[in-house]
């Protein structure tokens, strides 16, 4: 359950500064995979965060008091239980040890508690595992504040509400480590459902401009990695989530009257949702799971953004786009995601012999086709193909207009591509060569059948 970081290097100047250890304690699956982060200098322990769990939280106590040394500060990142609800134990454990959070996160913490046991509440279903008795933070920080505890420099900045009414992030320059909460997560779904899916992409590039160079982050969830990565990754994921809610809410027969997306769009974006997250850890709810807390927040924002008008070009690529829907999926062979702003289709295709490509579909609006461009991994070649879709929905191309033929012989080949829906979801994919000559022959044909969500 416990897990030693060796990421605290001999600290840089000020030469006070004590060597210390960054240490991970991890949540059961019960807790949501939570993690409390404490770091051991010579002169003491800080905690930071502190799980929800009482088993959790006591065996997070005992990890720390087999250290022999002081707890001299608990610092929490924001109000949800899974990572205040084991201050009791803590708090028992070290009695009149400081407990720190910022105003905003202090309130939280007391409202996300109160409703989360009311009657029907969800911490309820946590029985005895969950500490009805609220410990709250004995110290109020300021945002910008620094601190000093057991020999160490803390930074405690707000960065308001994304997927929490607050969230802290607690940097410690000399161990170049910013503590993120669920602010960040690394090899998960960033969690953007919210009552505004939107916050994310304003608060993370000023979590990143805020702690330059060399900083890894250390998440309330799952492993650490480098800030900079992190943040790409999980804007990606934030972005890649609202395309495929524009794309399905741009249909106005998605559309409520008041502007909501139907129940039926619902489902479809749920599906869509679990299928882009279904890869990804997942804190012990699944894919399914997982999209159930998105969606309520990107519909949010969808809503949100449609009071403004779309740009007649974009509306009319995404009506191109929308019937290409059934592309989308997790398949043996690679995965296809909707792209940015709802107006491309992506994936990653892996072929015979260990290819990798990169297969992108899109629309060109004044010319009234489409196009499917194909980039191999390997040898950077680029393959384009053009063509329509027909009255039943197969989208038919070909690289005879681009002229991206291959030699055989010294013989020009060319390739025609058919993409074929079919009623039960799945897919045809046909490919034919020819001479250019209007001739095909048939090659390939695969069924294209999604993976099962875990």
């Amino acid at each position: 359950m416990f897990s030693s970081s060796l990421s605290g290097a001999q600290a840089a100047p000020p030469p006070k500064t004590p060597a210390a250890l960054i240490h991970r304690a991890v949540a059961t699956q019960g807790g949501y995979d939570a993690n409390a982060w404490w770091i051991e200098t010579p002169e003491g322990v800080v905690l930071i965060d502190a799980l929800m769990l009482r088993s959790d939280a006591r065996a997070l106590v005992a990890a720390i008091r087999s250290t022999g040394k002081a707890l001299r500060a608990v610092l929490i990142t924001h109000a949800h239980a899974d990572h205040f609800g084991g201050l009791p134990q803590v708090r028992a454990a070290f009695p009149g040890v400081p407990i720190v959070a910022t105003r905003a996160t202090a309130d939280g913490m007391r409202t996300v508690h109160e409703q989360g046991l009311a009657p029907n509440g969800w911490l309820r279903a946590l029985g005895e595992e969950y500490e009805h008795t609220l410990v709250t933070p004995t110290q109020i920080a300021q945002s910008g504040d620094t601190l000093r505890f057991a020999g160490l420099t803390f930074i405690i900045r707000d960065y308001g509400a994304v997927e929490s009414d607050n969230n802290s992030a607690i940097f410690v320059p000399a161990l170049k480590a910013v503590f993120t909460g669920d602010l960040t997560v690394h090899g998960a779904s960033f969690y953007a459902g919210g009552p505004d899916a939107r916050l994310a992409l304003r608060a993370l590039p000023r979590l990143r401009a805020d702690h330059p160079g060399d900083v890894t982050a250390y998440a309330g969830h799952y492993g650490p990695r480098p800030l900079d990565r992190t943040v790409d990754d999980n804007l990606a994921q934030v972005r890649r989530l609202h395309a495929v809610t524009a794309l399905v809410g741009s249909s106005p027969a998605n559309r409520t009257p008041t502007g909501d997306l139907t129940l039926e769009a619902k489902r479809l974006l749920l599906l869509l949702t679990a299928m882009q997250t279904a890869d990804r850890a997942d804190y012990g709810v699944g894919a399914v799971g997982m999209a159930r807390f998105l969606v309520p927040g990107l519909v949010s924002s969808f809503v949100s953004d449609s009071a403004r008008k779309t740009p007649d070009i974009t509306q009319a690529v995404r009506d191109a786009m929308r019937p290409l829907l059934f592309l989308v999926g997790r398949y043996d062979i690679g995965d296809i995601t909707v792209g940015p702003g709802g107006l491309y289709i992506d994936g990653q295709v892996v072929g015979a012999g260990g290819y990798r490509y990169h297969v992108s579909f899109s629309y060109d609006h004044a010319q009234a086709r489409y196009r499917v461009t194909s980039r191999d991994e390997t040898s950077g070649l680029i393959d384009v193909f053009e063509g329509t879709r027909d009255d039943a929905g197969t989208l038919t191309v070909s690289n005879v207009g681009p002229g991206t033929h291959y030699l055989d012989k010294g013989a020009k080949v060319f390739n025609r591509m058919h993409f074929v829906p079919r009623a039960d979801g799945s897919w045809l994919w046909r490919v034919e060569t020819g001479r250019g000559d209007g001739v095909w022959t048939q090659g390939l044909e695969q069924a294209m059948v999604r993976r099962p969500l875990p």
